[in-house]
């Protein structure tokens, strides 16, 4: 039983991290955009 909650909540834990490197990722991704579109004018 303690095994199953144990996995949950790193399964939770991994899934949080994903989302965040993901949204990390996004803004990173429309920095660089904006970075680039000022280098251009």
């Amino acid at each position: 039983m303690n095994g199953l909650v144990f996995v949950g909540k790193v399964g939770r834990f991994v899934t949080n991290c994903a989302i965040v490197v993901e949204k990390i990722a996004g803004f990173t991704e429309n920095l660089a955009i904006v970075v680039m579109t000022e280098m251009m004018f």
